[in-house]
């Protein structure tokens, strides 16, 4: 069902390899998963 869930085994758990895969998971399939839908990505500024 979701794809590019880069995942660890960590303890007890799962993680997301990095919070920018955490990120781009949660902008693909907010709809999905809570109803919400994405008005906008945040971007670093540098």
């Amino acid at each position: 069902m979701f794809s590019n869930a880069s995942l660890i085994k960590s303890g007890s758990g799962w993680e997301f390899v990095s919070e920018e895969i955490l990120e781009d998971f949660l902008y693909e399939h907010l709809e999905v998963l809570l109803g919400f839908k994405v008005l906008d990505r945040q971007y670093i500024v540098i």
